[in-house]
């Protein structure tokens, strides 16, 4: 059943895009996530270039964004920050 106020949580599957300081390119400045789940998860990963993993650390926050739901999302961040904590931002 759907909530009365569901649609403000973070598992509300409404897409977000977010504006990315680093990110290079004249393009397109910003990402867009399927719903602020995959944008919270996605983001305790440490990708920033010259960092030990930030490779692996960039696809696991691929494989967050291509979750086909924000509980999965949930469960594939979670599951990579308890078995990786050496990607996790410190």
């Amino acid at each position: 059943a759907w909530m009365e106020h569901g649609a403000l949580t973070n598992f509300s599957p409404h897409e977000i895009c977010v504006h990315d300081a680093d990110k290079v390119s004249d393009m397109d400045p910003s990402t867009t996530w399927p719903s602020v789940e995959h944008f919270y998860q996605a983001s305790k990963f440490d990708v920033r270039q010259g960092t030990p993993g930030s490779e692996e650390a960039e696809e696991i926050r691929a494989s967050i964004g291509a979750a086909p739901s924000p509980e999965e999302a949930a469960r594939i961040g979670r599951t990579y920050e308890r078995t990786r904590p050496d990607l996790v931002y410190q």
